[in-house]
């Protein structure tokens, strides 16, 4: 039998039907209530809440993980949390897209929910999906309530419904889960052998591809990579191209594959195929101006991110990274205007107000700099590793004293 389900898991949502950023949310959830002990500043403590009700209030959970991304927005595991929750907490629609319904997965409220794991795997296309055994046993207790709430399935009535249908699955299905377990060898072997059964092999190398990754055998991603991208180019222009089949999102993944090997020359090349593949496709264009940063050329750094704000004018993590490369090539009006913005665009986000004053000190404008440092403690979470620096750096200048 083909499984819906790991298809579902393994297409996510067309690239490019809806922006990244988009939420979906049509007004600001209010903060969820944290233990009195924990830190209203610490996107953990949001995040970790957010675990923690995924299953009994997925509303909640939700909300939840909204807050850890506002402030923290460059974490790509609380998107994630927060699409896998967001299709929880609508039983109807959630329990159509697990069967793996065309019409829902294809409509637009849906769309926008699985949005934010486009965003998610755009920040970290390694991200581990650690949500899709508690989504699978959601839908599994779904299907045998029958939709009576006098009726809950026990715990190990639910594992044992899970076992027997996990019998009855094809090597797909069977390596999507030990994936969502963990058991990575597992997976692989299973998706090894659901690519015997199969002429279109192309998703089944990507996830072993990213397996591979995640168990640190960086060549063998890589050659799986490159065999997934032999058969898309073999099919271009005669199906629909999902997200994870997209070529631009596997060069990207092969980029930052060769980045974390410290292939930086293979990397740029990478991300310019990418572009090749689609101009549009912003991440490969953050990329290319991050490698530039370290050869100091500023044309392409000021280039690349002017496209990448262009094309994702709301995002704060990308203004933020283009003040950060800007102040690292001496640039500092430009650094100050991009970081200025991420402030507007993210008021609690810590991170830009840091940089932000670090751009004033090397400007001379200690008042300024006095300022966005105060700015950055109020907002920065107890444990924040830079809070020391910055608590230093403001006594400095308070005091007068130099550099």
């Amino acid at each position: 039998m083909r499984s819906t389900l790991a298809a579902v898991f393994a297409c996510g949502t067309l690239l490019g039907v809806v922006p990244l950023a988009m939420d979906g949310q049509e007004s600001v959830p209010a903060r969820p209530a944290l233990d009195a002990s924990s830190d209203t500043n610490d996107s953990q403590a949001y995040y970790d809440l957010g675990v923690r009700l995924l299953s009994r209030d997925p509303k909640k959970s939700a909300d939840a993980f909204y807050w850890a991304t506002r402030i923290a927005p460059q974490r790509a595991d609380a998107w994630y949390g927060r699409r896998s929750a967001l299709l929880m907490a609508d039983r109807s629609r959630f329990d159509r897209y697990m069967a793996g319904d065309r019409r829902t997965i294809e409509h637009p409220r849906t769309l926008q929910i699985d949005s934010l794991f486009a965003r998610a795997i755009a920040i970290d296309p390694f991200l581990y999906r650690k949500f899709e055994r508690v989504m699978f046993r959601q839908w599994i207790l779904n299907l045998n309530s029958q939709g009576s709430a006098a009726y809950q399935m026990t715990a190990t009535e639910v594992d044992n419904a899970i076992g027997q249908w996990l019998v009855r699955a094809d090597a797909e299905t069977k390596g999507w889960s030990a994936y969502a377990d963990g058991n990575y060898r597992v997976a692989l072997d299973e998706y090894g052998r659901a690519m015997k059964t199969t002429k279109r092999k192309a998703r089944l190398r990507t996830e072993r591809a990213r397996i591979f990754q995640l168990m640190g055998r960086a060549d063998s991603a890589l050659a799986e990579f490159g065999l997934a991208l032999e058969e898309l180019r073999g099919r271009d222009g005669k199906e629909t191209v999902f997200l994870y089949d997209s070529k631009a999102l596997i060069e990207h993944s092969i980029a930052r594959a060769h980045e974390m090997g410290g292939n930086t020359a293979e990397a740029r090349e990478a991300y310019g195929r990418a572009l090749q593949e689609d101009l549009a496709f912003h991440p490969a264009h953050v990329g290319l101006a991050l490698l530039a940063v370290a050869a100091g050329d500023t044309a392409t750094v000021e280039s690349e991110m002017e496209l990448a704000v262009e094309l994702q004018p709301e995002d704060a993590v990308i203004r933020l990274m283009y003040g950060s490369a800007m102040l690292a090539l001496g640039r500092l009006g430009e650094a100050r205007a991009q970081l200025e913005r991420a402030t507007a665009l993210e008021p609690y986000f810590a991170a830009p107000h840091r940089l932000l004053a670090q751009v004033h000190e090397a400007g001379s404008d200690a008042a300024a700099a006095a300022r966005s440092y105060a700015a950055f403690l109020a907002r920065a979470s107890g444990n924040d590793p830079a809070r020391r620096e910055v608590s230093a750096r403001q006594a400095a200048l308070a005091s007068g004293g130099a550099k």
